[in-house]
């Protein structure tokens, strides 16, 4: 409904929904081209290309499985599916995704986090909630202090910040993971 509205009152729309950080890259090549401004997304997708070519040169080894948690109030947490953008993200970061199959942010069930047992968590937003719940205290990511925080907006918004997060993802699992 909101797509529809958009377009009634707009001339022309463009959506960014690639699944992966080079589905991306080239939809920002599209919509440079609509709006002539290829100079300033060639600068851009550049950028990306620098962060994931140089998170590729470093690569963490041995790989990090990562769970991308978006925490709730109560036992009400998210996790990434491992075929979403995010998901990719934490690839380009040359980090393993762990979660369910899917694209989008699903309920997280407790046992299968359990069973996944992430190396790092990575927490989009206040870590707080998901810290305080006890169902995964026995977490090895959480015993050796291998939960990171990051910008919920930076994570979670594709924009501007892709380049950022793919650094800073990379910088803190390297950090951890030594």
């Amino acid at each position: 409904a909101d797509k529809a509205q958009m377009k009634k009152l707009a001339k022309q729309t463009f959506e960014l929904d690639g699944d992966t950080v080079d589905q991306f890259m080239d939809e920002l090549y599209s919509l440079g081209k609509i709006y002539t401004g290829e100079t300033e997304m060639s600068a851009y997708v550049d950028e990306i290309y620098a962060a994931k070519k140089a998170a590729a040169a470093d690569p963490i080894q041995p790989a990090a499985k990562v769970a991308l948690i978006l925490p709730g109030g109560g036992s009400e947490h998210m996790i990434a599916g491992t075929d979403s953008f995010y998901a990719d993200e934490i690839r380009c970061a040359t980090g393993n995704p762990v979660g369910p199959k899917g694209n989008k942010f699903v309920t997280l069930n407790a046992e299968s986090l359990i069973q996944m047992n992430p190396d790092v968590i990575v927490v989009a937003g206040n870590p707080a909630s998901f810290l305080k719940d006890p169902r995964f205290k026995s977490l090895s990511a959480i015993q050796k202090k291998r939960v990171l925080s990051i910008n919920q907006d930076s994570m979670l918004r594709r924009g501007s910040r892709v380049a950022s997060v793919i650094d800073k993802l990379h910088d803190n699992l390297a950090s951890v993971m030594q």
